[in-house]
């Protein structure tokens, strides 16, 4: 294992201890964890929708989270994201599933 000085050759704790071993190695590759990662939103609006049920024109209101973990993002986390799948469930039934890159969604949700 890589501790900040040494291989003590057991496996690694912190896979992401590759961006502090150099400059260089950190913008060729602070980008991957965007672009080889899936990231999954399961949200259950059972409780955000009124009692005559889920609407399924209104299912983005419900993406608070999805817009939430972009807005945190840098334009260049957001266009390195090459997959993001949001499930929507009412009363534990899925009634939506949507995958766009993290482009798409930035544009959909933020407007940007």
């Amino acid at each position: 294992m890589f501790n900040g000085c040494c291989y003590d050759g057991e496996a690694p704790d912190n896979y992401l201890g590759l961006f502090l071993a150099s400059r260089q190695l950190y913008n060729e590759t602070s980008l991957l964890p965007y672009k080889l990662s899936v990231f999954e939103f399961d949200l259950d609006v059972t409780e955000d929708c009124d009692y005559t049920g889920y609407d399924p024109d209104c299912w983005r209101e419900y993406c608070v989270p999805v817009r939430e973990f972009l807005r945190g993002m840098s334009a260049k986390q957001i266009k390195a994201i090459a997959k993001i799948e949001v499930t929507v469930r009412y009363t534990g039934d899925i009634v939506a599933e949507n995958t766009r890159t993290g482009i798409r969604w930035s544009e959909e949700l933020l407007g940007r």
